[in-house]
């Protein structure tokens, strides 16, 4: 400690606040999952010692910053869920409807159309023909998160769910593939 002769004033050194500095930087380098809930929690305790050690404004910087990246990870998180769920609900409507439409040719006996619509062979038709036929038209398809891939422009889609058809209510469990050319049912089970 200087002595000054009296009556003149002697500047002392600023007093650090490391609460404070551990805040900013935790808000600076807030994409870590863990540091800007640090970050918040650290300006907190810096703001209440501001007063004696200074720092007042790094702890504010800290908490602002930390906010932001926890409300970024947020939109972003929820943004890349909403995109999924769209991309699902898409994939369900594109699988759904040609179903109904493929099974409802097979209650109709109209194997032509229904051969259209599929690479499954005819003499592989028939028995699903049969077992479709007596339970009358397909009205609705409920499916389930349906597993999906795409590779090289291709996507197929593979669901579970149930069939509700005029007389009875059925399991289904289906394939589904769309290309340039348009959807077709690749495989089916009913029970």
């Amino acid at each position: 400690m200087s002595h000054a002769p009296q009556g003149q004033y002697v500047p002392q050194a600023p007093k650090s606040n490391p609460i404070a500095i551990v805040s900013l930087i935790c808000g600076i380098v807030g994409c870590l999952v863990i540091t800007p809930i640090v970050g918040i929690i650290t300006g907190i305790i810096g703001l209440s010692k501001a007063k004696v050690q200074g720092g007042k404004g790094m702890a504010i910087a800290g908490i602002i910053l930390s906010i932001l990246w926890i409300v970024g990870g947020i939109g972003v998180v929820g943004g890349g869920y909403g995109i999924y769920r769209f991309a699902e609900s898409k994939v369900n409507e594109v699988a759904k409807q040609p179903t109904i439409t493929f099974v409802n040719h097979l209650v109709d006996g109209d194997m032509a159309a229904a051969s259209a619509m599929t690479d499954i062979k005819k003499e592989d038709l028939q028995p699903v023909a049969d077992y479709v036929k007596p339970l009358g038209k397909c009205k609705d398809i409920t499916i389930g998160s349906p597993n999906w891939s795409s590779r090289n422009g291709i996507v197929t889609a593979s669901f579970a769910g149930t069939a509700v058809f005029e007389n009875a209510t059925k399991n289904i469990k289906a394939t589904v593939i769309v290309d340039n050319t348009g959807v077709k049912v690749n495989q089916i089970e009913l029970d």
